[in-house]
């Protein structure tokens, strides 16, 4: 797929004039296909779209003549091999018509029984004529077997130079095609519209074909990227540094929790977050684990979520090199003690009232105590910010500003 997006993108950048470096990476490609520079005014004379044909067109003649030159070797090899072949059966068959042979040094004439020297070199001459045809048989047959190898060679390389051919073909009607609607074509503005938006739909149409498949070059660049960073995180004992942060977690959240409204009876208990998949739970008696959607109370749901954020908030603030912003903001921790007008509805219960003050003020109390806490640990104080209907006299210290309908509002 890299070579085919760098095609698209190489023959834009040429029609409009730009120059595309060399070896990009498929990462630097997609970049650059997700936002196609735009034709400048200048982008039109800066293109020569008749030159760049040319250039193909030339570069495909050579690759044409050098086909036929392939075609025409491969062609009298053939030939040459047939005829070879011929005649090593045209010999065997010879050999085979010939196949006297004798070993007698004398022959004696069957009537008047005397030597008869004249028929002996006949016959010697006759077995070395039959040697001398089995060491050009060899021959030949050695000649074939170099020249079937030989053709093997000059037909890949003829099926390269098709294959060139084939998409220098594509690349020239393209061009030429883009030529044409140029010269049709009166606003050059629709011109470079055209153009990008053409290449756009088949840059998209490339990469939609390549999605993350099996054999796709995205998933292998995906792999080798994943082996990198397993790799770096290797060297950076990573196991080490989340267990490390988990223990600070459980230790942190368990001594806010325990300063908050929790039900006394899930007591003794460690709350536990895990950094790898974010599960969350509390560790009863350090065998019984208790999910939030086991413990039941709305209180205690709100003691666990308050402990996790401001324990992940001075966790945070403990590495210098976070790039996390030091801040947090909570919205309406209030709402579990103070359903909407709940003085109406308690107006018999003034004990439950003062109760429930008493604990959003603790609540405000904690967060106080635990930015201080923060800072002696960290060297600065963290912004915990605290959106809430607090409007009751009892809350008037934690107040900094009240956003009133007609007042301040909160951007």
């Amino acid at each position: 797929m890299k070579e085919q997006l760098k095609t698209l993108i190489e023959n834009y950048y040429k029609a409009i004039g730009f120059e595309l470096e060399d070896d990009l990476s498929l990462a630097d490609l997609r970049k650059i296909a997700e936002k196609l520079p735009s034709i400048t005014t200048h982008s039109y004379t800066d293109s020569n779209l008749k030159l760049e044909i040319e250039n193909k067109a030339k570069y495909q003649s050579e690759l044409k003549a050098e086909l036929s030159e392939k075609e025409l070797l491969l062609n009298q090899l053939s030939n040459n091999t047939q005829s070879s072949q011929n005649y090593a059966n045209y010999l065997e068959q010879f050999k085979l018509m010939n196949a006297y042979h004798s070993e007698k040094q004398e022959m004696v004439c069957p009537v008047c029984k005397s030597n008869t020297p004249a028929l002996v070199e006949s016959v010697k001459f006759v077995l070395d004529s039959k040697n001398n045809l089995r060491e050009e048989l060899s021959k030949i047959g050695n000649y074939t077997g170099d020249c079937s190898e030989q053709i093997e060679l000059l037909q890949k390389e003829r099926d390269l130079l098709k294959k060139q051919i084939k998409k220098l073909t594509i690349e020239i009607n393209n061009f030429e095609k883009l030529d044409s609607d140029f010269q049709k074509i009166k606003s050059f503005q629709e011109k470079s519209l055209i153009l990008k938006g053409a290449t756009e739909s088949n840059i998209q149409h490339l990469l939609n074909q390549n999605k993350i498949v099996k054999g796709s070059i995205d998933l292998v660049e995906m792999m080798n990227r994943i082996k990198w960073l397993e790799e770096k995180l290797d060297g950076y004992d990573l196991k080490a540094k989340i267990s490390e942060a988990e223990t600070f977690l459980s230790k942190r959240m368990t001594e806010i929790c325990n300063k908050l409204d929790f039900e006394a009876e899930l007591k003794p208990g460690k709350l536990r977050f895990s950094l790898t998949d974010f599960s969350f739970y509390y560790n009863f008696n350090d065998k019984e684990r208790i999910y939030l959607s086991e413990m039941g109370s709305g209180a205690n749901w709100l003691s666990c979520h308050l402990s996790l954020f401001i324990a992940i908030l001075h966790l945070n603030c403990k590495s210098r090199k976070s790039s996390i912003p030091s801040f947090l903001m909570i919205d309406q921790p209030s709402q579990v003690y103070f359903p909407r007008e709940y003085r109406q509805s308690d107006n018999d219960k003034n004990t439950n009232i003062d109760e429930n003050i008493a604990q959003v003020k603790n609540i405000f109390k904690v967060i106080a105590e635990e930015i201080k806490k923060i800072n002696s640990d960290c060297g600065f104080e963290p912004q915990i910010i605290v959106m809430d209907h607090a409007d009751e006299p009892e809350f008037n210290d934690f107040v900094k500003s009240r956003w009133k309908k007609d007042g301040d509002k909160l951007i």
